[in-house]
């Protein structure tokens, strides 16, 4: 190998390096970084982290039954998803005393697991916010658990792969069923196949790839296919459907 060709290639090879070893350990770097820090035992509220489906229900109805001793019209429901799964959608309504004049409505679970944080604020509503509520004239309505299976399972989708929080469509004859234009496009990345392998350099491609089609298709192409829902199909990504919802 000649002098000139080594002068160019032991450069590149660094810069190639350096940018694999970037990408490998900047995610874990930043991701370390930003990690919220474990609840403290004196944290008003860490005796309500729960770390199960169940759990958080059989909390819910305890909660339901502090209500009642406290002399309040509470008025219980539930929409089984999955009987065989115990999966259930609860509904808990506190009618107004006097006037139906104003209605709260709250909701937990809708991105499944993100239901377990939900429930702590329910208990912060009910502690906090609830006493000064005008409950004579103001109703409560709430639905938990709105997703059961991604809460029992840890996903942000359904058992149909369907986001619920992209199905919020009154009138689906007037739906565009095809309005993600952008979803083919960047089909490939978001849903590679293969197997994943080494775990390492699966997430350095992954960055990598990212890089490559925010540039080379624009950040908001990639965001817009990704968060936007997609009714042609039920195997991709966030998918928006009448039929699959529950």
């Amino acid at each position: 190998m000649n002098k000139k060709l080594k002068k160019i290639l032991i450069p590149l090879l660094c810069i190639v390096l350096v940018v694999v070893i970037i990408s490998i350990a900047g995610p874990y770097l930043v991701l370390s970084g930003a990690r919220q820090p474990e609840i403290e035992d004196g944290y008003a509220y860490s005796e309500y982290f729960y770390n199960s489906y169940d759990e958080i229900r059989a909390h819910l109805k305890q909660r339901v039954e502090k209500l009642k001793n406290d002399g309040i019209t509470v008025n219980v429901s539930e929409y089984a998803v999955d009987k065989n799964d115990s999966l259930y959608i609860d509904n808990i309504y506190l009618p107004s005393a006097k006037e139906k004049e104003n209605l709260i409505v709250l909701t937990t679970g809708v991105h499944g697991m993100e239901g377990y944080i939900g429930s702590v604020m329910l208990d912060v509503f009910f502690e906090e916010i609830y006493p000064d509520i005008d409950t004579e004239k103001t109703g409560i309505l709430v639905v938990a658990n709105v997703n059961p299976y991604g809460m029992k399972y840890m996903r942000r989708y359904n058992e149909n792969n369907v986001d619920l929080n992209r199905n919020f469509i009154l009138d689906w004859s007037s739906f565009d069923l095809t309005s993600n234009k952008d979803y083919p496009e960047v089909k490939e990345f978001l849903q590679p196949e293969g197997k994943i392998g080494n775990a390492l350099w699966h997430e350095a491609g992954f960055y990598l790839n990212l890089a490559k089609e925010a540039i080379t298709k624009g950040a908001d192409k990639v965001s817009d296919a990704l968060l936007t829902g997609r009714a042609y199909s039920t195997t991709v990504l966030t998918v928006n459907t009448k039929t699959l919802c529950i």
